[in-house]
């Protein structure tokens, strides 16, 4: 059975975090280092999420973007902005 984020007990902070609009990669990683801590590991976090653990663990740790797929497993959607600077 998979779990999504706010089937585990999140922080006040990520409460209050998943209840805006817009959030940030960092943002992610701060929700995914919460399951970790409440979890127990990375492997376990991505065994809930149906995620490979090794794409969590490059998210996590800024070696790759979170990807689409990731945000989704998470109750987000990832959309691209571009803004004059």
């Amino acid at each position: 059975m998979q779990m999504v984020a706010s089937q585990i007990n999140p922080s006040l902070r990520t409460e209050k975090l998943l209840r805006g609009k817009v959030i940030t990669e960092a943002d992610i990683r701060d929700v995914l280092t919460e399951m970790i801590e409440s979890l127990g590991s990375q492997k376990a976090v991505a065994e809930k999420l149906g995620f490979c653990p090794v794409q969590l663990n490059d998210a996590l740790h800024g070696k790759r973007p979170v990807s689409g797929n990731l945000a989704s497993k998470l109750g987000w959607e990832r959309v691209v902005v571009f803004r004059k600077k």
